[in-house]
């Protein structure tokens, strides 16, 4: 409980300070820097040997979390075609309740099968590949 609190403590605190101020770029690159910062944030999570260490990795890692969904959130509402948004973030938000439900149980299974530093690892990896695709999207991303 501990360990998810420190998580969630951190996704607040980010959420807080992202939300404070404007940041410079574009959305397309804010969310690729985010989304790169949040799988080296998830490959480190795999790192320390004590409960202690962990959760403060977990908080630095939990500031990006709400900084990833706002920025998204913002980008899917200036890419969504005019009179499209309801249904966007219907479907996003379908997506994330999906992906959850998934990422947990596929998460549990990984942790049994081998370890939580291979699940915080395969973490990293689709962070990365959110980087990737973000990447690789990147004309489709540009705002109007």
């Amino acid at each position: 409980g501990l360990l998810l609190a420190a998580l969630s403590a951190g996704s607040l605190a980010g959420g807080l300070v992202y939300g404070s101020r404007p940041w410079p770029g574009s959305l397309t690159l804010r969310l690729a820097v985010l989304m790169l910062a949040l799988a080296s944030g998830c490959a480190l999570l795999a790192v320390p040997e004590s409960y202690a260490a962990l959760a403060v990795l977990l908080l630095l890692c939990g500031l990006l979390i709400a900084p990833v969904v706002v920025v998204g959130s913002t980008l899917l509402d200036t890419v969504a075609p005019p009179g499209t948004a309801t249904e966007a973030f219907a479907v996003m938000i379908m997506g994330i309740i999906a992906g959850s439900a998934a990422g947990n149980a596929l998460g549990g299974a990984a942790v049994d099968a081998a370890s939580y530093e291979t699940t915080a690892l395969c973490a990293a990896g689709l962070a990365a590949l959110g980087f990737a695709i973000t990447v690789a999207r990147r004309r489709s991303l540009l705002t109007r």
